[in-house]
């Protein structure tokens, strides 16, 4: 053999080598990666990120040595550490949906001990301001850290710095991340020590470059610094109280109110205010000098001049909050009495929307305006299906208002009235309804509601916009008109109010306004057509406390069936009734869960989920044991009264949809026989369209269940009578089928709601042990005649009782203990 041959075998043989060590080592890097280890786990979600955000590997590790160490949070700002530790420590559950901890980098850096600094200067800066100057002070304090020279020559220099750019870009994300899953779910540092709220907050005039050089040199010297200011710098406050560990000490006016005394060490930071803010300062500009104690006296190290920032706060907030971020461009255009009027104005509406009579609906509608029961006394009404009593009605005193009496109607049809064409400015009734198709729908909704006319109306001659001059119409109206500005104020309450009706806390600071109120629109305009519709409904709950965007939710809601929960980062809302393990009744059923925690599988930083269509099987109208298969009623009987033995569980997961942000939710639920996919929508629709035969209805003279009177088995034709077990039930049993079935007693919650969610197209006389057998019988063959020859003839499920304060409550009723002992 030649040597060059030779030398080409053993080329060959190093390639095959070479080759087969790459892939031990892909295989290897693999098995790493997918480790149940936390560490490798962290890595895999740092890996993931990156792709996602498409942000290179040489620029991350750019990023990690580059801000490494700059700063280092105190006690008071590692308290954001605990807070997200505890959470973490407490995974809960939403809508029976079992959370996972979040991975998303932002929280991450509140662990790494020389990053975590990015954390608290993020939430410190988000108290007050927005993002915007959040990214720029880290990405100034980065590059001013790494130079360490004069900050004339480093601001000159670094806006065309080829660091800057590298910077920039991740920066941003990881900025991003923080707030999203740090500041969004509310870990903070707390507010503004009481005896300093009342301050007016200025801030540095300039770029940050002047409050990266203050806070440095304050945090980095070795002697004790003061800070004399004309106003209150807030921003410059609450950063030092997070990350300085000395002693800290604000004097207003000569006045000492406030102190917090360090622990490691005995340096001292003074901020002087010299007079507190009287009238509007906004036009005035103040001095400010920081000075350093060296050899005995006090030596100005640098000063400048100071201003006022908007306050933009992205931190949470309590529902009604005028003080809002998203609003606070609007309000400064209304007055006292004007936001005062708009209050009572949403008061009314919303107790107008809670006194609108219901029925049954159809998935995933569920509900639907009942006009048949508009003067008389209706059993349900949509403040009935909420979870709790909105707040605001209580807030203010509709009599109190002089400019709208109580007299003004707060709702009014518009199909009552005539229309007049030639008076544009007069209320219109108009009863055609492909008129109301064509009009906006503010001009709509002002029209429906007399009190939100009258008080546009009002402001409509203080505004100098040009369509208001003008008279022109409201839907004509832009941003910065009082007429909009007053109108969009009022579906911020209305829509906080929905919220809070469904048991949401408080508001998200990243809600965006302008598709809030948008979705609050079409929400109103929906009761005023008589539709209740859980979807614009949990859109506008949802979107409250996780702050998404609500036109995201336009797009994915026409996936699936109805929408059951939504994750936006490391918060996740769901539906209450989501949980078929839990008591499901159509009183209080609107209702959101939320927790911190993610939902397994999902990676989206926003995703929606919704769930699959049940399975249908073949009808069997002969499954089951029929009546004449018992020798006798009282043996039927007895065997209704026997507690189902099988053992039910629920299992969930969640999968890929056909859109990107969507995701379907697959609620299978098994027994050791049998196991079937179930829709939780289906349960609820069940529930609400089920007939409920209880110990609290009237007595009847039926006597004992132990017996069945002849003649009424004569009647009610039992021949089609069929008795099913869980187990039959769960594997065959089709809404379309024709027999007249009953269930053994059901003794656990999740049997109950399967059983509706398998009859959840008509509905079915549910029996609660141990009330009357004979009345229920009646009213499922009652209730399957009202539906018709085509429609399925009513089941009677029986459950048992879970609730031992309300059988005591009924052992104390001679008159209604029958079958209780």
């Amino acid at each position: 053999m030649s040597d060059s041959s030779s030398s080409n075998v053993a080329t060959t043989r190093n390639a095959i080598a070479s080759s087969a060590d790459w892939l031990g080592l892909t295989k290897a890097a693999l098995e790493t990666i997918n480790s149940s280890s936390p560490v490798m786990q962290l890595t895999k979600n740092i890996v993931s990120w990156l792709g996602r955000e498409r942000i290179s590997e040489s620029d991350f590790k750019f990023f990690i040595e580059q801000s490494r160490g700059i700063a280092y949070p105190n006690e008071y700002g590692l308290s954001i550490r605990e807070d997200i530790q505890r959470n973490e420590n407490k995974i809960a559950k939403v809508g029976g949906i079992h959370l996972i901890a979040a991975g998303a980098i932002g929280r991450w850096m509140a662990f790494s001990e020389d990053h975590a600094y990015m954390v608290t200067t993020v939430a410190v800066i988000t108290k007050l301001y927005g993002l915007g100057i959040a990214r720029g002070f880290l990405c100034d304090m980065i590059l001013y850290d790494r130079h360490q020279s004069a900050l004339k020559d480093f601001e000159i220099s670094q806006r065309w710095s080829v660091e800057r750019a590298r910077l920039k870009g991740v920066i941003f994300k990881i900025v991003d991340s923080i707030a999203l899953n740090v500041v969004n779910p509310g870990h903070c540092l707390g507010d503004m020590p009481y005896q300093l709220k009342s301050l007016c907050v200025h801030s540095i005039s300039g770029s940050t470059n002047d409050l990266v050089e203050i806070l440095t040199k304050i945090l980095r010297s070795n002697a004790d610094t003061l800070l004399l200011c004309d106003r209150f710098l807030g921003v410059v406050f609450l950063w030092i109280r997070a990350h300085f560990e000395g002693n800290i000490e604000v004097s207003v006016g000569g006045r000492k109110v406030f102190r917090s005394d360090g622990n490691f060490t005995q340096r001292k930071f003074s901020m002087n205010v010299n007079e507190v803010c009287t009238q509007d300062c906004r036009e005035e500009s103040g001095k400010w000098y920081l000075a350093e104690f060296l050899d005995g006296k006090w030596i100005t190290a640098v000063q400048g001049i100071e201003k006022v920032i908007p306050i933009t706060p992205l931190s949470r907030h309590p529902l009604y909050s005028l003080d809002a971020q998203i609003i606070s461009s609007r309000r400064e255009v209304l007055n006292r009495e004007e936001l005062y009027n708009i209050k009572v104005v949403a008061q009314r509406t919303v107790a107008w929307m809670m006194d609108i009579p219901l029925k049954p609906g159809l998935q995933p509608r569920f509900f639907q305006r009942d006009r048949s029961e508009r003067h008389a006394n209706p059993s349900l009404r949509l403040g009935d299906i909420m979870y709790r009593c909105p707040q605001i009605i209580h807030e203010v005193n509709v009599q109190s208002s002089p400019f709208i009496p109580p007299e003004i109607p707060g709702y009014h049809s518009p199909e009552l009235e005539s229309y007049d064409s030639d008076d544009s400015s007069a209320r219109v009734g108009v009863p055609d309804q492909a008129f109301w198709q064509k009009v906006q729908p503010v001009f709509k909704i002002c029209e429906c509601f007399p009190a939100l006319f009258d008080v546009s109306k009002r402001v409509m001659e203080r505004c100098k916009c040009p369509t208001c001059r003008n008279a022109g119409p409201i839907n004509d109206c832009k941003v910065g008109c009082l007429r909009e500005a007053t109108v969009n104020r009022f579906f911020w309450l209305f829509g906080n109010a929905v919220a809070d009706g469904l048991g949401i806390p408080d508001v998200s600071g990243f809600l965006d306004f302008d598709q809030y109120v948008y979705a609050v629109r079409f929400l109103l305009l929906d009761l005023i057509d008589g539709k209740v519709d859980w979807d614009r409904w949990f859109n506008v709950a949802a979107s409250t406390v996780l702050g998404y965007p609500c036109q995201e939710f336009k797009e994915t809601s026409q996936a699936t069936n109805s929408t059951v929960a939504v994750q936006y980062g490391s918060m996740t809302a769901a539906a209450k009734w989501l949980d078929l393990t839990q008591n499901i009744r159509s009183r209080g059923c609107f209702a959101v869960e939320i927790a911190e925690g993610v939902l397994p599988n999902v990676n989206d930083t926003l995703a929606f989920i919704h769930s699959a269509e049940k399975v249908q099987t073949k009808p069997k109208t002969s499954s089951g044991m029929s009546f004449s298969s018992f020798g006798s009623p009282e043996s039927w009987l007895s065997r209704i009264l026997e507690e189902d033995s099988s053992i039910a569980t629920m299992r969930q997961a969640i999968t890929a949809w056909q859109h990107p942000k969507s995701m379907r939710l697959i609620t299978i639920v098994g027994t050791d026989a049998c196991q079937r996919i179930i829709d939780p929508a289906d349960a609820l629709n069940g529930i609400i369209h089920a007939e409920y035969m209880n110990l609290g209805d009237s007595p009847c003279n039926h006597g004992d269940d132990n017996a069945l009177d002849e003649a009424f088995v004569g009647i009610s034709d039992p021949a089609n009578w069929y008795l099913w077990s869980f187990d039959d039930l769960l594997a065959e049993w089709d809404d379309n089928s024709k027999a007249r079935f009953f269930t053994v007693t059901l003794n656990t919650e999740l049997k109950l709601n399967v059983a509706m969610a398998m009859v959840s197209r008509y509905g079915a006389v549910i029996r609660e042990v141990p009330s009357c057998l004979q009345c229920s019988i009646l009213a499922g063959i009652n209730r399957g005649d009202r539906q018709g020859a085509d429609a399925s003839v009513a089941p009677v499920v029986t459950c048992k009782i879970k609730d031992e304060t309300l059988t005591r409550y009924y052992k104390n009723r001679p008159e209604l203990r029958r079958g209780l002992d």
